[in-house]
């Protein structure tokens, strides 16, 4: 548009130039204020696009379908922020009013967030065991302190398996922690989170201050991140046994992990098309990329303003 201006500004300061001369050199009354004003705003309307132009080539548009159609499913951000340069910072969705520019966060992505967030962390697949019953004294044949085995629901030999990308991990009383005449629900849970934490595969965290009979467990293991972990499993290997509860079972059979979920995050970049610019355009340009544990996920590519569709 400055471009087109420059020349328009010329074409006309020439003519109103000409016309200016031509007035004073005829015979009779001469009036030449009317050309000096014409011949006055042309040249400046000139001056203004040349400055506008030379600004343009200085500051080209950044968001054009050359970098647009750089950005391929799958690129990690770092590399997007390569191709289009930094992200607008804190965006606000409501003031870009997408849905009237025909672009929308793909669902995947918008499922994950709260409203007016733009970032979700990733969350851990977790499996709770709770202990469940009273501490035994001295010869134990119930309650806490009796055998694990033969369906006599105690902690003594119990063995808590648990699998993650298919590699079993055993757990034994006796062996990685010890059951004492007296303990508690409270500190077997605690004894149990510690032994597992001390695993480099898993993390737990037993008799918590809001669960103080629970050991809640997770893979620490970046292969098993996010909704990946949703895949493990755990149990007790010595069969049913009602003094341990794994998740909301006691018959020691199979229990998945839940609640890993992957993380995902939209970033934005806009750019004002300015009037005397370089272009025609005179259309705000948006870019959306939207990722899942930041990579570019599955149509996670939106525009607007790039003269395409406004989604492809």
């Amino acid at each position: 548009m400055a471009y087109l201006l420059v020349v328009a500004g010329l074409v006309y300061t020439l003519a109103w130039g000409a016309g200016l001369m031509f007035s004073l050199k005829s015979e009779g009354q001469k009036n030449p204020l009317i050309p000096i004003m014409g011949l006055v705003v042309f040249i400046t309307l000139s001056a203004v696009a040349g400055q506008a132009s030379m600004a343009a080539m200085k500051n080209p548009p950044r968001l054009t379908v050359a970098a647009f159609n750089g950005l391929q499913e799958g690129m990690p951000s770092k590399e997007v922020v390569g191709v289009l340069g930094g992200a607008d910072a804190n965006p606000d969705r409501v003031a870009m009013d997408l849905n009237s520019r025909g672009v929308s966060v793909p669902s995947a992505v918008a499922g994950r967030l709260t409203p007016g967030e733009n970032i979700a962390e990733a969350t851990s697949a977790r499996l709770s065991l709770t202990i469940i019953g009273e501490p035994s004294r001295r010869n134990a044949r119930e309650g806490l302190g009796a055998v694990s085995e033969d369906e006599k629901n105690g902690l003594v030999g119990l063995q808590v398996v648990l699998t993650e990308n298919g590699n079993e991990t055993s757990f034994i009383e006796g062996e990685h922690w010890t059951y004492e005449n007296g303990d508690t629900a409270e500190l077997v849970a605690a004894k149990i989170g510690e032994a597992i934490n001390a695993h480099p595969s898993w993390g737990a965290e037993g008799s918590t201050e809001d669960a103080p009979k629970k050991v809640f467990i997770e893979s620490v293991l970046d292969t098993n991140r996010g909704d990946l972990g949703n895949e493990m499993k755990g149990r007790v290997a010595s069969g049913p046994n009602s003094a341990v509860r794994v998740g909301y079972r006691e018959d020691g059979k199979w229990v998945q992990f839940r609640g890993g979920q992957y993380s995902v995050e939209v970033q934005f970049w806009t750019e004002d098309d300015i009037v005397l610019d370089g272009d025609f355009s005179m259309t705000d340009r948006l870019i959306l990329v939207a990722y899942v544990d930041d990579k570019i996920t599955e149509d996670g590519i939106r525009q607007a303003g790039l003269g395409l569709p406004a989604e492809i």
